[in-house]
C-alpha cells in the first residue's frame, strides 16, 4: 500500500502478486492487487482481481465498489451500476461512490434517478466542483437550463473556471 502512494507502482504489483501467490484465497491480496492494476490503468486485469476477492467473500462492499468504478473506467456502465447497487446493499455508499454511481445512472438512461442521487452526493461536500459539472449537466439533459446554470455557476465559485466548466456552459447556452 506504502509503494502504491509512493507511486511505485511495478514494485507495489510485485509485492502483490507475492502475496496472492502466499495467500490465494485472501480477499484482501485480490483487493490490493487489483488496487495496484487499476492505477496501471489494466482495468481487465484490475477487474479480474476484484471479481475474485468477490467471489472469497461476497459481503465486501469496497471489492463490490472498486469494481464498479473498474468498469467505469472501461465504460462498461450497466455493470458498473450493478456492482454499486450491490455495494449499496451491504453497506450505504460514500460520497464519492455515490457520485460515481449517478454517472453510472446517467450513462444508462436513468436520469431522474442520476440528479436524485448528484443531490444526494453534494450533501456534505460542497467544495467537490465535479458533483456540480455533472449535476449541471445532467439537468441541462433533461432540459432544466436554469438549474443547469446554476449548478455550473456554483461550480465555478469553487474552483478556478477551466475549459471544462467554459464548455459546459457553452453547450448550456447553446
Amino acid at each position: 500500500d506504502i509503494l502504491i502512494e509512493d507511486g511505485v507502482l511495478q514494485l507495489a504489483l510485485v509485492m502483490f502478486d507475492s502475496a496472492v501467490a502466499l495467500a490465494p484465497t485472501y480477499p484482501a491480496g485480490r483487493l490490493a492487487l487489483g488496487r495496484a492494476n487499476y492505477k496501471l490503468k489494466d482495468f481487465p486485469s484490475a477487474i479480474a482481481q476484484f471479481d475474485t476477492s468477490i467471489f472469497y467473500d461476497s459481503t465486501n462492499a469496497t471489492g463490490w465498489s472498486l469494481r464498479a468504478i473498474a468498469h467505469s473506467m472501461n465504460d462498461n456502465w450497466p455493470a458498473a451500476r450493478r456492482d454499486f447497487e450491490q455495494a449499496n446493499q451491504i453497506r450505504t455508499l460514500s460520497r464519492e461512490e455515490r457520485y460515481r454511481y449517478a454517472l453510472c445512472l446517467w450513462a444508462t438512461g436513468d436520469l431522474d434517478i442520476a440528479i436524485d442521487e448528484f443531490e444526494k452526493s453534494i450533501q456534505g461536500r460542497g467544495s467537490d466542483y465535479r458533483i456540480y459539472v455533472s449535476w449541471g449537466m445532467a439537468e441541462a439533459s433533461r432540459g432544466n437550463l436554469n438549474e443547469a446554470r446554476r449548478g455550473l455557476a456554483h461550480a465555478m465559485e469553487i474552483r478556478k473556471p477551466d475549459e471544462r466548466l467554459f464548455e459546459a456552459l457553452a453547450d448550456i447556452n447553446a
